[in-house]
């Protein structure tokens, strides 16, 4: 589902200006909690699997934030629930996604999951091994209407299809910037307001 306000004639734009628009649209007052980085292996990429795997150190960013509150990592921590979480792509597509923790391994810490509809996010944006997938995790301002028993919690994933390190730097640094400049416009309009 394309969220609201986002038309298929504003795809036209350029995709640093479609982030900066959809960043506006979701209610995001303020920058990431974190920023979680993740190069698909091949049981990722499989939609059959449905899931994306983090290590605790891949998730780390997520798991130690002092912004997610401690009934948000009780959730996670359970490896009999699941933290729902609004989850959108670069294109405006709506998800549900899951936030959870598989299992504690032997000696670590334990492996972490993203789920639900991770399975349709890799179809929609034709993703296989060796992509890389980069997810703002948000706080939003509200849980989304359109995507019942999610809290405010929401992720928008980015796909890039490399993973070479220069030519990521390069479309990260750009989309990065269009992110700064969202917040920063969003809590510019809110000041104005009051």
């Amino acid at each position: 589902m394309l969220v609201p306000g986002l038309s298929p004639e504003k795809a036209k734009l350029p995709m640093e200006q479609w982030l900066a628009d959809l960043i506006n649209l979701i209610g995001v007052d303020h920058g990431p909690i974190c920023v979680l980085r993740r190069v698909l292996n091949m049981s990722d990429a499989d939609p059959e699997q449905a899931r994306m795997q983090l290590s605790y150190d891949g998730a780390r960013a997520l798991l130690e934030s002092d912004d997610i509150t401690v009934a948000e990592k009780e959730y996670i921590e359970d490896p009999n629930k699941k933290l729902p979480m609004a989850a959108y792509d670069r294109r405006g597509n709506q998800y549900r996604m899951n936030f959870s923790k598989v299992a504690r391994i032997k000696g670590k810490n334990g492996m972490y999951r993203i789920t639900y509809s991770f399975a349709e996010f890799l179809r929609e944006n034709e993703l296989r091994e060796g992509h890389t997938v980069v997810m703002w995790v948000f706080r939003l301002t509200a849980p989304p209407p359109t995507l019942e028993g999610v809290g405010n919690l929401a992720m928008v994933l980015l796909d890039y299809k490399t993973q070479d390190e220069s030519e990521l730097n390069a479309l990260y640094t750009a989309e990065w910037q269009a992110l700064q400049g969202a917040v920063a416009a969003r809590g510019l309009r809110q000041l104005m307001v009051i």
